[in-house]
C-alpha cells in the first residue's frame, strides 16, 4: 500500500458579506471542480475541509498532490457561492501543514 501525498491549501472568500457554512462551500468546490474538469477528477479529488472560520473567511482544504493545479484553477474561476458574487483568493498551498504561518493573525 503507498501512502498517498497531499497538499493543504490555504484559501479565502473576498466580497461576501454573509457567512456561508461549510456545506455551502464544499457543494459549490466540487461543482466547479466537475465543471471545470470532469467526473473522474471530481471523484479523484476527495477534497476535505479542515477548517473553515466563517467570521474571517478563511479555510484549509486537504487535497491529493496530483489535482492541486487543477483545484487551485477552478478556485480562480469560481465567481459566485450560492447567487453572491465572490472571489477566492488561494493564499498558499503547502505539502506540510505548517499554514499557520501563512496566516499568523488568525487564532488557531
Amino acid at each position: 500500500m503507498v501512502a498517498q501525498k497531499r497538499r493543504y491549501l490555504l484559501f479565502e472568500v473576498l466580497g461576501s458579506t454573509r457567512a456561508a457554512s461549510e456545506d455551502e462551500l464544499m457543494r459549490a468546490f466540487r461543482e466547479a471542480l466537475e465543471a471545470d474538469w470532469g467526473q473522474l477528477l471530481e471523484a479523484q479529488a476527495n477534497l476535505r475541509m479542515l477548517y473553515w472560520s466563517p467570521v474571517v473567511h478563511l479555510g484549509i482544504l486537504r487535497i491529493p498532490t496530483r489535482v492541486a493545479q487543477q483545484l487551485r484553477a477552478s478556485l480562480t474561476l469560481l465567481s459566485k457561492l450560492t447567487g453572491v458574487p465572490v472571489q477566492l483568493r488561494v493564499a498558499n498551498c503547502r505539502a506540510l501543514p505548517q499554514w499557520r504561518t501563512a496566516c499568523r493573525a488568525t487564532p488557531w
